[in-house]
């Protein structure tokens, strides 16, 4: 049983109110961000050229990269005791950064109704970390556990480590570093590949760990997970 501590702050009490501000936003942004890339004297011309979907394409890319940045670094300031140094204890600015890591996250969904066309894979993988993240997210909340902080920062890492995939794809879409663009794709998978597989196994480690040997949580919410 891990330690329970009060959770409860400004941040989590407006946690659904601040993620659907967050929706809202990105969405009031995007044509601001579409006129940057239009007026810029290296890439206007070339994104001015595009297709309403490709244009979509690539401000939700930039959007999406600032927002998970922004997410990660919230997500490893908040996390590195609890996850590397493996402690029970976390201070006030702490679980506020998890909480800030886990409304940001929701840009994925942005990404999702924005973008013209997805694919079902992605789509798939987007709303499947969003669901599993929200319900993170209500357990922590619910339970006061930090077990649950751990799970939500583990599945975080499936959502704020794509930033090389959307350099890559952002590159693509405007024709950019043509002579390189085999090998960007490549990096850009390759490092994705590796770092979600990580994630993947680090999650799998830690729930066999936590709900399998140890016996989880003695609740519901235990049960569920």
């Amino acid at each position: 049983m891990n330690k329970e501590q009060d959770f409860t702050s400004s941040i989590a009490s407006e946690f659904p109110w601040m993620c659907i501000n967050l929706l809202v936003g990105a969405s009031l942004v995007s044509p601001f961000v579409r006129n940057l890339l239009g007026a810029n004297r290296t890439i206007g011309s070339k994104f001015n050229k595009l297709d309403e979907e490709d244009q979509r394409d690539v401000v939700s890319f930039v959007i999406t990269g600032i927002f998970t940045s922004l997410a990660l670094i919230a997500q490893v300031y908040g996390g590195y005791d609890v996850l590397v140094n493996n402690s029970d204890d976390m201070t006030q600015d702490q679980m506020d950064a998890v909480y800030v890591f886990l409304q940001l996250t929701v840009i994925f969904l942005w990404e999702v109704f924005f973008r013209i066309h997805t694919d079902p894979f992605r789509r798939a993988h987007h709303l499947c970390c969003m669901l599993l993240l929200q319900f993170a997210t209500t357990t922590i909340y619910d339970t006061k556990n930090v077990l649950y902080v751990r799970v939500a920062l583990l599945l975080g890492f499936q959502v704020t480590t794509s930033q090389l995939s959307l350099f890559a794809s952002f590159a693509e879409r405007l024709d950019l570093f043509p002579k390189s663009k085999f090998f960007l794709s490549y990096v850009a998978a390759s490092a994705t590949f590796i770092i979600k597989t990580a994630a993947m196994v680090a999650s799998c480690y830690f729930f066999q760990a936590e709900f399998i040997v140890k016996g989880g949580d003695s609740n519901p919410w235990g049960e569920f997970w």
